[in-house]
């Protein structure tokens, strides 16, 4: 490999990193709001599960995907670990 693409890989790879803490710092934020919601829900004895909301965000999901051209099948199954991530926190 030459030295032209080399720095261009490590340039690259410099910008994946960014974005990499930028997606662990929105997942922390969604985290933190879904806690919230937990909290809310508990005091007014609702379920945590909202099989319908889950269901509009999932749709939501397919759609951005559809309308950019990316796997949303693949990208439904990341958000269906966070959702499950997200629903097992205390």
């Amino acid at each position: 490999m030459d030295k032209a693409d080399k720095l261009k890989l490590t340039k690259l790879r410099a910008q994946i990193d960014s974005i990499d803490k930028n997606m662990l710092k929105l997942i922390k934020k969604r985290f933190l709001l879904t806690a919230n919601i937990g909290k809310i829900k508990a005091r007014n004895f609702t379920p945590i599960f909202d099989k319908k909301r889950e269901q509009q965000i999932k749709l939501r999901i397919k759609r951005f995907c559809n309308e950019n051209n990316l796997n949303g099948e693949k990208i439904t199954q990341v958000f269906e670990k966070i959702l499950e991530i997200t629903r097992g926190r205390k």
